[in-house]
Parts: structure tokens; sequence; C-alpha cells
């Protein structure tokens, strides 16, 4: 999480230049603990979950529950 919340803050900060314009980058995390969850697709899913969820939630973080 906290790597995940690192690289977000390290992105948006950046200021980023195409075609003249500045453009704002962000982007969202789902984040998930692969133990005590045994197998990859859980995992896999919960991160994808979580992912959505920061995006419907309004984007630009890092959702880890």
């Amino acid at each position: 999480v906290k790597l995940a919340e690192t690289l977000r803050t390290n992105i948006a900060s950046n200021e980023t230049r195409f075609n003249g314009m500045e453009i704002n980058i962000t982007v969202t995390f789902g984040v998930s603990d692969l133990f005590p969850v045994s197998d990859y697709e859980n995992a896999i899913r919960q991160c994808d979950d979580r992912l959505y969820k920061g995006k419907r939630s309004g984007k630009n973080c890092v959702i880890s529950d």
C-alpha cells in the first residue's frame, strides 16, 4: 500500500506535456495481500475489485480493503 501510494503521488505530481499542452496523469491502484490468500486467482480478483472500487469513488487513489 505504501509503495502504491508513493507511485500514485509521484505520477500525479509530475508535469506532463503532449503536443504543447499540459496533461494531468493519475492512477488508481487496487492492492491485495497474497497471504493469507491461498491462491493467485483470488488475490488478482481482489485487486481487480478494489481497482474498480477506486475508479467508482473518484479515481487517483489506492484501495486496499
